[in-house]
């Protein structure tokens, strides 16, 4: 009896797991804040001209507001799950708990729901993007629709770096991760920047380049097995290890 009480009792292991059944999760932003205190990563200026901009379409949905009375063609400005995926846990706490109904909709209606109880649904969120892509498409602007866009966004950053400086909007830690470890040195600068506005913090401007030469080539390698191993949208953090220490760790 006394040997079993050396080991962890309860239904589900604590420590990977919170009391409601959800993965225990992680802090994403220390382990782009541990990056960026290590060294100079903050780009010296950033061109105005004869640079793209790849965006993340899905984040920066949620940070546009809809003015009331507008239609959905005046809101148009691209993570799109169609079905269950390792994601379904993250997609649902990013919910907080708002439960919305299915509606329909043409781009000449103004939404008749606020945006947050329109975007919880999953359906009405894949219309909306289906409908944006096509009226980006219909201006001329390349749009693409994938379900989970974060690696599709950076590889599209590192193939036009060869032929010109890119700026890269996106979720901070999950795109600097992987622009570290994707990233090659090359005469055009790669940028990176999040889409959503600080408030008390300055504004970070990522030079990829530099990062990668202050965290040097092994760790930027290693840099997603980190991430994923101290937790992201799709794995549980571990109890007591946070990222800035594994970080260091390795």
């Amino acid at each position: 009896m006394a040997e079993l009480f050396k080991f962890e009792l309860s239904s589900f292991p604590s420590s990977m797991f919170e009391s409601n059944g959800f993965l225990r999760q992680a802090t994403k932003s220390t382990l782009a804040d541990a990056i960026w205190n290590s060294g100079t990563c903050q780009a010296t200026e950033l061109s105005v001209s004869a640079i793209a901009h790849v965006i993340d379409g899905g984040s920066l949905l949620h940070r546009v507001p809809w003015t009331k009375g507008q239609t959905f063609s005046k809101i148009l400005v691209l993570n799109g799950y169609n079905n269950h995926s390792t994601k379904d846990i993250t997609h649902i706490r990013r919910s907080k708990g708002i439960a919305s109904n299915v509606e329909t909709f043409t781009k000449d209606m103004p939404p008749r729901v606020k945006k947050e109880t329109f975007l919880a649904n999953n359906a009405n969120k894949q219309r909306f993007v289906t409908l944006l892509k096509d009226t980006f498409i219909e201006n001329e602007i390349k749009a693409i629709q994938v379900e989970d866009a974060d690696l599709l966004i950076v590889q599209t950053a590192v193939t036009k770096s060869h032929a010109e400086e890119v700026v890269v909007f996106g979720e901070e830690t999950d795109s600097l991760v992987l622009l570290c470890h994707h990233a090659k040195q090359n005469p055009n600068t790669i940028y990176f920047t999040s889409d959503k506005q600080a408030t008390t913090k300055a504004h970070k401007i990522w030079d990829i380049s530099k990062t990668k030469l202050v965290i040097g080539q092994e760790l930027c390698y290693q840099l997603p097995f980190i991430h994923a191993m101290t937790g992201c949208d799709t794995t549980s953090r571990l109890f007591g290890i946070g990222k800035p220490f594994a970080l260091k760790k390795i």
